[in-house]
């Protein structure tokens, strides 16, 4: 192994370790305000380490979230594509549920990375390492709605107006679970209960014009 490559190891390993100190600081109600400073001090680096890799506390949240997505990404990928339509559907809904409830810290974290002020105060690669991870989600949610429109298991309206409807019940069914802390039998039986609500959404305009 080169110099080079044995440096370029080193920073991403103290990158690594950066991130994983920020998560376990953010792992609080007061998460926002946790300093870069306190950060340093979890990873056992200096301050001015930590700006060599990320230049504001912003931009952290943003590499956490960038984390979490394409973590999101790879277990979607993983659902059998042998499955019809709606199956994989929910199967989508359940796995995208079980991240976030398995990763309350991401979850935080997705929500205050997805305000509409917030991309501003990123640079402009990792504004767009945000930006590409969550368009390649979206695109991953609305190429299984197409197929479902083409199949004529799914409504033929826009596949935007499919997506925005299923993710406003999903954003609104953790959100309320968080609230509320339902226990593991009541939260499992929520999902089934959001599932059934998105697949009916996603599925009532075909069924109305299968009847006519």
């Amino acid at each position: 192994m080169g110099v080079a490559e044995r440096r370029q190891r080193e920073f991403l390993r103290r990158e690594r370790d950066i991130l994983d100190a920020a998560l376990s600081l953010f792992n609080s109600d007061r998460w926002q305000s946790v300093t870069v400073e306190q950060i340093a001090e979890k990873a056992e680096i200096g301050k001015g380490t930590v700006y060599k890799h990320f230049s504001s506390k912003d931009e952290i949240y943003a590499r956490l979230a960038v984390d979490f997505y394409r973590m999101q990404m790879k277990s979607l990928q993983q659902i059998d594509t042998r499955l019809d339509v709606i199956a994989r559907l929910r199967a989508v809904v359940r796995r995208i549920w079980d991240a976030h409830m398995d990763h309350p810290v991401e979850h935080r974290l997705l929500q205050f990375v997805q305000r509409a002020d917030f991309s501003h105060l990123l640079t402009p690669g990792v504004r767009k390492e945000l930006d590409d991870i969550s368009q390649d989600l979206e695109n991953l949610y609305l190429d299984l709605l197409r197929e479902g429109v083409e199949e004529r298991v799914i409504a033929d309206v826009p596949l935007p107006v499919l997506l925005r409807g299923a993710s406003a019940a999903m954003t609104g069914a953790t959100t309320i679970l968080y609230r509320q802390r339902f226990d593991g039998e009541t939260a499992a039986e929520y999902i089934e209960q959001i599932s059934d609500f998105i697949v009916a959404g996603v599925t009532a305009r075909q069924r109305q014009s299968d009847e006519r």
